[in-house]
């Protein structure tokens, strides 16, 4: 038996101070809501949610699948809070 390979692990940090969030959608996801409306939900959600994603990520694929996808659906939502005040 072939040893196991282990995946490749690669760690970034945003490049762009105003990133608010990333949001990971399988292709399901993605043909039922077009991306901007999805960085425009999410946006929204922030707002009226005092900055938390919490809930926001199962409301995008709700609305995906209301909108009849063929696909599996997956959605995760991430926030970011980039701290201005600190240099690396």
């Amino acid at each position: 038996m072939p040893p196991a390979r282990r995946p490749r692990r690669r760690a970034t940090a945003p490049q762009v101070a105003e990133d608010e969030c990333l949001i990971l959608g399988s292709d399901g996801l993605w043909d039922g809501v077009p991306y901007q409306e999805a960085v425009d939900i999410v946006l929204a959600w922030r707002k009226e949610h005092a900055g938390s994603v919490d809930g926001v990520a199962e409301s995008l694929a709700d609305l995906s699948i209301s909108r009849n996808t063929q696909d599996n659906v997956t959605c995760v939502v991430v926030g970011i809070t980039i701290d201005t005040t600190t240099s690396v």
